[in-house]
């Protein structure tokens, strides 16, 4: 549904089934859908209903402001709400991804999203001076996870190295669970950005061998952890 493949629903849908029914299964998580899709998520799964479980990922709406992130999320709210009691338990909402307008009101963002406690919430952080901040109460929260921007239409949307590597900093040392949405690639080049699989000896192979390749050239280290959460739907959610 997003770019950069840009599949309609049903093509989407269609091939994420196939891939839960492959060889690529293991590598495949939950099916990403914006709010505003999921009404068309839910006819089209009731058009496979003896195909397995789906696990759902919800992109909530953006807003500019603190009046427009109410709206919003009342809108995703119901929006939520009515598609787990379309789809019954044929798919299920794990986790919930919303971005905030500003660090300046993070505390209050962050008691507004307490309704979606029960789902895995990731809160989208613009770029600011102010975003070790905000990490700090996020993590503080024990519940709350952070995600930030490496790509878009705007240039903003683009960390410079030290941002991103401050931010992948600060979430280490805060053991603060993360994610980036994709364009790291496009920004940093595939030399430095790439995928690896999701096994201890692996990462940890790369790492060694990355950390000896900058050693040699005389560079600093990153240290980056990572640690997956017991995630459940999010079955009622509320805006204060």
């Amino acid at each position: 549904l997003f770019p950069p493949a840009k599949l309609n629903v049903a093509d989407s849908v269609s091939n994420y089934l196939r891939f839960m029914q492959g060889p690529e299964k293991w590598i495949v998580g939950r099916f990403v859908c914006s709010t505003g899709k999921l009404p068309e998520l839910a006819r089209e799964l009731a058009e496979h209903p003896e195909e397995p479980f789906i696990p759902v990922t919800v992109v909530g709406q953006a807003s500019q402001d603190r009046k427009g992130w109410e709206h919003a999320l009342t809108h995703d709210s119901a929006a939520m709400n009515k598609f787990m009691a379309e789809v019954e338990n044929h798919a299920e909402i794990q986790a919930f991804e919303i971005r905030v307008p500003d660090h300046e009101h993070i505390e209050a963002y962050m008691a507004d999203l307490k309704g979606f406690d029960e789902a895995d919430v990731f809160v989208e952080l613009p770029w600011s001076e102010r975003m070790d901040e905000s990490l700090s109460l996020l993590a503080e929260s024990e519940w709350l996870n952070a995600k930030a921007r490496t790509g878009g239409l705007e240039a903003s949307a683009y960390p410079n190295s030290d941002q991103l590597a401050g931010f992948i900093q600060q979430c280490s040392n805060l053991d603060l669970v993360f994610k980036l949405t994709a364009g790291l690639q496009t920004e940093f080049g595939s030399h430095r950005c790439f995928n690896t699989p999701i096994a201890e000896a692996a990462i940890a192979g790369r790492a060694i061998s990355a950390a000896r390749a900058a050693a040699a050239r005389g560079g600093n280290r990153i240290r980056s952890s990572r640690r997956f959460a017991k995630l459940s739907v999010a079955d009622r959610c509320e805006s204060t």
